[in-house]
Formats: structure tokens, C-alpha cells, sequence
């Protein structure tokens, strides 16, 4: 049967079938065979004009649409506000980040399920640390490998805890009930840098009595609030901040003035989901 198709048509069929995978396997975006889809890609490149390129266009173009329409999916997340979303999107969609990835999670609850790290320690490797006073353990290395400490967050110490880890870690999630403030102030005393800070305040529940404190302890340790007071199911519940110096200056104003304020979380994804094409275009300039 391959007989009756050229080498460009063959390399189209093979990529489709690469991609096919992709989008079944959801839950797993490393299911693409890297080797096979750039020879694939190649070969359509080189097409030739006439029926095979009209074919491959056809295809190449459908693919492209459905790649934009599902590029959020191939990794299927877990955070209860998407959090873990947001991080994927800022480290990876914008900052192009390509080395192993740090955690430190306070408050993890379950392994995987409204889970802040999950998708990072199960698709990218990521390293890292996660923190609950409930004892998940009979489920937790089932399903992770990196550690759970079982210990109230405000008794660790954490510049013991994290002595392993590099200066800079790439994502806090803080969630506990009440204390946010005291753990917060311990974290930051242990001298890391973290690149994004998803940070409850329950404010829908407790108004300013966490949430100030907590915002002004960031903002002496320099971090930059980027989505204040996020929201979910209409309660107003986190703060999601970044640290500056690891964006360049026009991305920091580009995002500053999306206004990603007061909103609720699916809101600040799609905003910023439709932030991303434009700013790639305004890089190629």
C-alpha cells in the first residue's frame, strides 16, 4: 500500500500518527517520539510542489490549529485555582525555561489530586520538597518520589530543609489554614530566591489579617505582586507573585499592564494565554 505515496506524503502520515499520540496520551507530553516527528517534519519541509505539497499544507495547517487549541492540555493539571498552570505558563511559555526545575510546597495535601507540583515532578523531573501536617504517606510514594515531611509548617526549619537545594528555586506554594504569615516570614529567612510565589490568604474568610502582612513581607524581600487577590468559585483566596529580576524589563511591563488583578483564576490564565502569541511576535520584531 505504501507503494502509492511519495516519501513527503509517508513523512505527513507518520507525524499524524505522532501527534494522534500526543493528544491520547494526554496526561503525558514526553508520549512524542522527538527522533521520529523532527525526521517527519523534515521530510515535509522538503516537499515538493504540486498534489504532495497541496496535501501536506492542508494537513500542516489543521494541526497547527488544533496544536493552539490543546496546548494547554497535553499536560493535564491539578491545582484547585490551576497554580500549577500558571507556573507552567510563566516558566515555560515565556521565560523558555529548559533546565531541571526546584520546588518547595507547604501545605501539599494530596499527591496528585488539587496538587500545586504534581505535573512538575511527574513530566519535567523536577526536584523538590513538599510539607503537610496529615499523613498522606500510605498513598504519597505511590504515586511521587520526591519527599513529604510530615510536621507543622510553622516548626520547620527551613534553612535545614532546604539546604540541598540551589539559591534560587524556580516555585513556592504556600496553603495552609491560618499562619500564613509566620511560615512565610521563615521561608524568606532561609535565603532563597523563588521565581513564582502562589500564596494563600483566605481573605474571603479572614479579610486583611494575613493578606497585608504577607504583602508586605514580599514586597521588602523584593517580589513583584503580579495577580493580587485570585479568586476561585468567587472566593477571593491567593496571591501570585513572581520575582523580577528573572524577567526581562518589556515582559514585566507587558504583564504589569494586563491588569491580572481581582480576577478569577481561569480568567488570569486565559488572559494570559492570549497575552503569549503576541508577545512572541512582538520578540521576532
Amino acid at each position: 500500500m505504501h507503494g502509492n505515496f511519495s516519501s513527503s506524503v509517508l513523512a505527513l502520515h507518520e507525524f499524524c500518527l505522532q501527534f494522534s499520540n500526543f493528544f491520547v496520551i494526554s496526561a503525558n507530553p514526553v508520549s512524542v517520539q522527538p527522533d521520529v516527528t523532527i525526521t517527519s517534519f523534515n521530510c515535509i519541509l522538503n516537499a515538493k510542489e504540486g498534489n504532495d505539497m497541496s496535501i501536506v499544507k492542508f494537513f500542516f495547517t489543521s494541526l497547527m490549529l488544533v496544536t493552539s487549541l490543546y496546548a494547554s492540555k497535553e499536560v493535564g493539571f491539578h491545582g484547585q485555582a490551576r497554580q500549577d498552570e500558571f507556573v507552567h505558563i510563566i516558566l515555560y511559555n515565556l521565560l523558555g525555561k529548559q533546565d531541571i526545575g526546584y520546588y518547595l510546597e507547604i501545605g501539599a495535601g494530596e499527591p496528585v489530586n488539587i496538587n500545586n507540583t504534581y505535573v512538575f515532578e511527574k513530566h519535567y523531573g523536577w526536584k523538590g520538597l513538599s510539607i503537610d501536617l496529615v499523613d498522606y504517606k500510605s498513598r504519597w510514594y505511590h504515586e511521587r518520589s520526591n519527599s513529604l515531611l510530615l510536621k507543622d509548617a510553622t516548626q520547620v526549619n527551613y534553612s535545614a530543609v532546604l539546604q540541598e537545594f540551589p539559591q534560587i528555586i524556580d516555585y513556592l506554594s504556600l496553603d495552609i489554614d491560618r499562619h500564613y504569615d509566620t511560615v512565610l516570614r521563615k521561608v524568606m529567612d532561609a535565603k532563597h530566591i523563588f521565581k513564582i510565589i502562589t500564596i494563600e490568604h483566605d481573605a474571603y474568610r479572614y479579610g486583611d489579617l494575613y493578606r497585608n502582612k504577607e504583602r508586605e513581607i514580599l514586597a521588602a524581600f523584593g517580589y513583584h505582586l503580579l495577580c493580587a487577590d485570585v479568586s476561585n468559585q468567587g472566593n477571593i483566596y491567593e496571591d501570585w507573585w513572581i520575582y523580577p529580576d528573572f524577567f526581562p524589563s518589556d515582559l514585566l511591563h507587558q504583564l504589569t499592564i494586563l491588569d491580572l488583578n481581582g480576577k478569577d483564576c481561569m480568567e488570569v490564565i486565559k488572559n494570559i494565554k492570549t497575552f503569549l502569541p503576541k508577545y512572541k511576535s512582538f520578540q521576532k520584531k
